[in-house]
């Protein structure tokens, strides 16, 4: 690892974070890349570069646009009636409405700033999560562990891989990339889960994004910028990937989507746990039918826990973690930091897991579930 931070002005050196966990991915790569070729590979990271990876929306340049967002509701963290600060996650049209028909305000940050000033931080958290929407208390560290839920989080292990079947022993073949003829089923969205396909894209899967019917990726309508009709955050996340739209609920959905799943090596979801599994691919009865199978799933706060199921969005777990409460002037409300890092933290971990699980299978033919 190569390099000084901090890379950007903040507090917490996210160059170090990023090289720390690409480099971690990085070594598994090696040793798949290892096992099918018998050359080994040296790893090195520079700091700068993996922090820029971090903001790689921020470098697509669209000639004639100067990036000047309006300062809408949830842009920003809103002070309370009990001098606490609270973030909403209003990016997506239904979170917007939730937050706003709690508050009772239109869409701008001065409009949120007053309406805010009328509640109590933790009931208008509550009130803004019971409509669907996403809110979070800003917390401290000592306050995020001692809450039930990141007690629950403590309690389990960043990244687990547990075996989910037997089948024969998946020998990784010759090949040019380190994971060149690994297909990849993608029903995940926004940025962690797009994030961590991409890399697995980068390195030579093949990835077949599965997108909603009229509408695709929530991220294909961010912006401006735009090129052309397409969103330059959404290009920034989801390049050499293959992509297609379809409705898995009906029967007849469902059916195409496990005849993906029947050819894949890995399938990966993002949605809120629970989700998935009424959908008909619980991860036990898909390992009964797929045993080979890589299954994977990032999700907000974990499988277990009181808000297990719940969405989790990089600006209130920024929040709720601790994170916000250690960035920023000692005499002023915490600031999110400028990088989606638990976004993207998460998405790298899931690649990591992959790849290890894709290994052990390589070595026993048994398939792996990565939470």
């Amino acid at each position: 690892v190569t390099g000084a931070d901090p890379v950007y002005p903040a507090i917490y050196r996210i160059g170090t974070a990023a090289a720390g966990v690409i480099g971690a991915a990085s070594l598994a790569v090696a040793e798949v890349w290892r096992e099918r070729t018998g050359r080994t590979q040296w790893v090195t990271i520079d700091k700068r570069h993996a922090a820029a990876s971090y903001r790689s929306e921020r470098w697509a340049k669209v000639a004639g646009y100067e990036r000047t967002p309006a300062l809408r509701l949830g842009a920003g963290y809103y002070l309370t009636a009990d001098d606490r600060y609270i973030r909403f996650q209003t990016s997506l049209p239904h979170h917007l409405q939730a937050a706003m028909d709690v508050l009772g305000c239109e869409n701008s940050h001065e409009a949120g700033i007053e309406a805010a000033r009328q509640w109590k931080a933790f009931e208008l958290e509550e009130a803004i999560n019971a409509r669907a929407g996403i809110a979070a208390v800003v917390l401290s560290h000592e306050e995020w562990a001692a809450h039930p839920q990141g007690a629950a989080v403590l309690a389990t292990p960043l990244v687990e891989i547990t075996k989910i079947g037997d089948s024969r022993p998946q020998p990784l073949r010759h090949a040019d990339r380190p994971l060149s003829g690994v297909r990849v089923i993608d029903l995940t969205r926004v940025l962690s889960g797009p994030y961590c396909t991409m890399i697995l894209a980068d390195l030579g899967a093949r990835v077949i994004k599965v997108e909603q019917p009229g509408k695709g990726d929530d991220t294909r309508h961010w912006g401006p910028p735009f090129l052309g009709q397409e969103s330059a955050y959404f290009l920034s996340i989801n390049r050499n990937k293959e992509s297609i739209t379809l409705d898995f609920k009906p029967k007849d959905g469902r059916e195409i989507l496990e005849r993906l799943i029947e050819k894949a090596d890995v399938f990966v979801e993002n949605f809120r746990p629970g989700t998935i599994d009424r959908n008909g691919f619980r991860w036990d009865a898909m390992h009964a039918r797929f045993p080979r199978l890589v299954y994977a799933s990032i999700s907000g706060y974990g499988q277990t826990g009181p808000r297990r199921d719940e969405a989790g969005y990089d600006a209130v777990m920024q929040a709720e973690g601790g994170l916000m409460s250690v960035t920023g002037d000692p005499d002023r409300p915490g600031y999110r930091l400028g990088v989606a890092i638990t976004d993207m933290v998460s998405g790298l971990y899931c690649a990591q897991g992959i790849t290890a699980a894709l290994l052990a299978r390589e070595r026993s033919g048994q398939g792996q579930r990565v939470d």
